[in-house]
């Protein structure tokens, strides 16, 4: 019998192998810290930019000329206030209504250099206007999903099924919509099964990502549900700040006058250790991550008081940067060099407080 060589095989499985284990490196890592920031130069600040309702985040899209869209939730007529980079008012758009091009209870999903999308929460209907206030295009959704991003790739969003949450992808037209079935178990953690769920999703070019709010994770999927990247996030726990601290304890006060109870200073030091000793989520869903013009994906997040920044780019490195903005209510939008973000009185929060909004140019 024949003799045959096997080390040349030995060493060529050794270098498949090694392969393997890189390319696994890459689906599960640690986010690598960058100290290469980019810095924010405040552009804009305007004050009454629309309301901000208790215990709602603020509706705001930004394109990549800087124009700003936010939904204005005082107004009784047009809802959604367009803006340049300048502050200048271009357009009120989408009157209250259930008629062609009308809204009521909605979230902007995106707004483009030439067109604003729109999400009917109660009606599953998505609307995309000119700029002008033009009708492009509405229909109701094929699927039941939540809605939450859009891009050439199409819009992106949630459903709920008996197995939890899970990821859609739904034509520009409509006329389709796609489950993606996420393969890895290990991501698929990644999302809650009940109504405080805290993970977002997004587009970053022809991949989904997704994000969870608790511990910053970070996965990369692409249509077929095949994990590209699974990143843990080394950041720590989000304590309650003090202002919301406050704002619970106020309204715990409220809650106990209306039931003819008296709320005491030692309810209110209880109810602020318990609060101190409790976390919450980084970030809540609704906001998607989003991309800037050198294909880096943002995502807000507060840390107590602080807003913070991350900027991920695809191999696995994070740069941080504080975004000053009190009441943050996780109102923000990214799109070519421009940061949004929808701020306000935090003393104020809770009552319909006015909001302020602000706009940042990303400089490298």
């Amino acid at each position: 019998m024949e003799h045959i060589n096997m080390k040349p095989l030995y060493a060529l499985a050794a270098v498949f192998c090694l392969a393997c284990t890189a390319h696994d490196r890459t689906k599960d890592a640690v986010l690598r810290h960058s100290d290469s920031a980019p810095r924010l130069d405040l552009a804009l600040t305007t004050v009454d930019s629309g309301r901000v309702p208790e215990g709602v985040q603020s509706s705001i899209a930004v394109n990549s000329l800087g124009q700003v869209a936010f939904k204005d939730d005082g107004s009784d007529e047009h809802q959604v206030r367009l803006l340049d980079a300048n502050g200048t008012v271009l357009s009120d758009l989408v009157p209250r209504g259930n008629g062609p091009g009308e809204m009521r209870s909605f979230t902007i999903v995106a707004l483009t250099d030439s067109s604003l999308w729109l999400f009917g929460l109660t009606t599953l209907r998505v609307l995309e206007l000119g700029l002008d206030g033009t009708v492009y295009r509405e229909f109701p959704l094929p699927t039941t999903a939540f809605i939450s991003a859009e891009s050439e790739e199409g819009l992106l969003g949630l459903n709920v099924g008996p197995g939890g949450y899970g990821v859609v992808s739904v034509a520009r037209d409509g006329t389709s919509a796609d489950t993606i079935a996420i393969a890895d178990s290990s991501v698929q953690r990644l999302f809650g099964t009940g109504p405080n769920f805290t993970t977002i999703i997004g587009w970053w070019g022809k991949h989904v990502v997704l994000a969870e709010g608790w511990s910053g994770r970070v996965a990369v999927v692409d249509r077929s549900g095949e994990t590209v990247h699974r990143w843990d996030h080394a950041i720590a726990p989000n304590r309650w700040s003090r202002g919301e601290m406050l704002q619970e304890i106020a309204m715990a006060r409220r809650s106990a006058e209306s039931r003819s109870r008296p709320f005491g200073a030692s309810d209110s030091i209880a109810l602020s250790r318990t609060l101190a000793d409790s976390t919450l989520p980084h970030f809540r869903p609704g906001t998607p991550p989003q991309v800037d013009a050198d294909d880096r994906l943002w995502i807000l997040r507060r840390q107590a008081d602080t807003v913070v920044a991350d900027v991920i780019t695809r191999d696995g490195t994070v740069a941080s940067v504080v975004v000053p903005c009190e009441g943050f209510r996780n109102g923000w939008s990214v799109a070519g060099r421009w940061l949004a973000v929808a701020c306000a009185n935090p003393d104020e929060i809770g009552s319909g407080a006015e909001a302020s909004l602000k706009l940042f140019r990303i400089v490298d």
